[in-house]
């Protein structure tokens, strides 16, 4: 070989190389911003497990408040039962007092006997009007808490479907990786087994 085709084979080798080395820029600014986007999705990440701990807070903060609702309405209803149960005892103790008058004088039978029907269909009322009030409050509560639930439902499900897009990404950005890697490897051994430049 003489002098001009050594400088041509070293030209050759010298734009081979600035060609590697222009590629090698192209995936190193691949990479990075490849590196900027998994840094972009970690800080979203982090974003969503703190917003994920705030929904648990204030979940845990409607079951307490779901709880308290639920004793205070237990014992609303146990009170209003010990008042019905003591207004009946009254009402009985007034109308054993009216029969024991109404005996006695004997002329009173038939009004004590109306009073004690009056009586009878109030208590009747005031526990059916109660008893439907409660009804009607265990109804609401229900529904409030199967609201809720749905609720809950739908916000683990976005967030099911939010997990398996980001695990859909990472999975696309790693088969990526593996394409570059794969790629830098089938062009650095071209590079590596040129002759030397001389």
């Amino acid at each position: 070989m003489d002098a001009q085709d050594i400088e041509l084979v070293d030209a050759k080798i010298e734009a081979a190389e600035a060609r590697m080395d222009s590629r090698i820029a192209v995936i190193e600014t691949l990479l990075r911003g490849i590196l900027a986007r998994l840094d972009a999705m970690d800080a979203r990440f982090d974003r969503m497990d703190a917003r994920f701990d705030r929904m648990d807070a204030r979940f845990d903060r409607m079951e307490d408040r779901i709880t308290s609702l639920k004793t205070t309405m237990i014992v609303t209803g146990i009170s209003a039962t010990i008042a019905i149960i003591l207004g009946v005892g009254a009402i009985n103790a007034t109308t054993y007092t009216s029969l024991l008058g109404a005996y006695s004088g004997g002329k009173e039978f038939e009004q004590a006997r109306a009073e004690i029907r009056r009586q009878t269909a109030e208590i009747d009322q005031q526990l059916a009007r109660r008893s439907a009030a409660i009804d009607q409050q265990l109804a609401r509560e229900r529904a409030e808490d199967e609201r809720r639930s749905a609720k809950i439902d739908q916000q683990q499900a976005e967030f099911q479907r939010r997990s398996a897009a980001i695990d859909q990404q990472l999975a696309a950005n790693a088969a990526l990786m593996k394409e570059l890697q794969r790629r830098m490897e089938v062009q650095l051994p071209v590079r590596t087994s040129q002759p030397p430049s001389r």
